[in-house]
């Protein structure tokens, strides 16, 4: 099989490394920068760390920030579960969260925040709201965001929130009604269970491919993790993660990742005999690169995957068309004086559909972002139409800019980040 560019290094942090680990370690002491980029790139540091045993001071330091952060997560986790229980939802613990059990020690399965789920957006905003009275704030970087699954009329997304302990971020995500895969497509999920607890790792599957096909890269985390699934004691549930992911259209990501780890992982013969039955037949895998994120590679299979969505020409173009214009560059959340808000922007939480995320920008950052003296329209909390499928989400128009009124605040909503003054309304 042809050789990609990180495998002389992948074996420092693999579980079950198909090449010596010895020669990596080699190799990593005669290059530590790229050594440190390779690690930080597959997000499996403290895995790699274990093998260099601190010979590479970059990777032992960031180890330690790893380490750090791991203690304030696991402190944010019990912080969550008391709130979890005073507001009686049910929430479950997803993707890193749910694999980590895998690992003979978790503490080597590098998790950055806590991905949680919850049943929909007033659970969502109801758990982010306990949670920024114990200082959290809105995460700027990942500002809200909402679509509506039309096969279902679910208001889907995610409300993340963040706080710092010393220099240290500490994230949680609340996701609601299902995951959202690319541009189009939703894995729906029910949350279910008492509390606060994690999901198990084939019930996970979707969620966890759905991310990595969403930044269109394959991480060594991700081999991991389906290594480990494939090793595991008790056989899976299987069949019904597959089931959904072939239905949002991740099947030909699948087998790139099957083929990844049968590539680069020493599997016993049941888990490989395993992996060969789970691809999928006749599938032909996406070429996905292997811990490099390319900005236009994923741009190109988002399109093409929102083309393949559609149900019929108008709808396939449409859709291939509106994933585009919004992957065809990063975005940057941005406020200037040129207005188009009120030809594009009225209404948009009552048009809400898959292929259209809708972010919500708290007025507060709008007028922080201006920079300079506006007199905003004044936003009436009280007011406004309820948004359906929710039971707290309302939307008032004003002058040509739809506003989100949830949690007793106020939100400016944007598709393509773009804002204008006026939409830094008073709460």
């Amino acid at each position: 099989m042809p050789r990609r560019t990180d495998d002389d290094l992948l074996a420092l942090a693999h579980v079950a490394p198909a090449w010596s680990p010895a020669a990596a370690v080699e190799t990593a002491l005669g290059n530590p920068d790229r050594t440190v980029d390779m690690l930080l790139r597959h997000r499996v540091v403290s895995a790699g760390e274990v093998r260099l045993s601190g010979q590479v001071p970059g990777v032992s330091e960031w180890a330690g920030r790893y380490g750090l952060l791991r203690t304030l997560l696991a402190e944010a986790w019990d912080e969550l579960d008391a709130g979890v229980t005073e507001l009686g939802l049910s929430v479950a613990g997803i993707k890193g969260l749910a694999t980590r059990g895998l690992y003979a020690d978790g503490a080597t399965r590098d998790v950055g925040d806590l991905d949680v789920m919850v049943t929909d957006a007033d659970e969502a905003w109801l758990l982010a709201g306990w949670l920024r009275t114990r200082g959290y704030d809105w995460y700027v970087d990942e500002l809200p965001w909402l679509k509506r699954d039309a096969a279902t009329g679910r208001v889907y997304g995610q409300v993340a929130v963040r706080k710092y302990v010393g220099p240290v971020p500490v994230r949680v995500d609340v996701h609601f009604a299902g995951y959202s895969v690319r541009h189009c497509r939703l894995a729906p999920v029910t949350v279910s269970g008492p509390g606060l607890h994690v999901w198990e790792p084939a019930q996970n599957l979707p969620l966890l491919l759905g991310n990595a096909a969403g930044d269109y890269v394959i991480r060594l985390k991700d081999i991991n993790d389906v290594t480990l699934m494939l090793e595991a004691e008790s056989r899976l549930d299987w069949e019904p993660a597959l089931r959904q992911v072939r239905a949002v259209g991740l099947d030909r990501f699948w087998n790139a990742l099957v083929d990844e780890v049968l590539r680069t992982s020493e599997l016993s013969d049941r888990a490989r005999a395993l992996a060969t039955e789970l691809r999928f037949p006749g599938v032909r895998p996406e070429r996905v690169p292997l811990g490099d994120k390319d900005w236009s590679r994923r741009c190109r299979a988002t399109v093409v995957d929102a083309f393949r969505s559609g149900s019929g020409p108008v709808s396939k173009v449409q859709r291939a068309w509106g994933a585009w214009r919004y992957y065809r560059r990063p975005l940057e959340l941005r406020v200037t004086d040129r207005c188009r808000h009120g030809r594009t922007y009225a209404g948009l939480l009552e048009s809400l559909r898959n292929d259209v995320c809708v972010r919500l920008v708290p007025t507060q950052i709008v007028r922080e972002r201006s920079g300079r003296p506006v007199s905003p329209v004044r936003v009436d909390p009280a007011a406004g139409s309820l948004i359906s499928g929710t039971e707290t989400l309302r939307e008032q128009v004003l002058d040509g800019h739809a506003y989100a009124l949830i949690g007793g605040e106020t939100f400016a909503t944007t598709v393509f980040y773009d804002l204008c003054p006026a939409q830094g309304g008073w709460d």
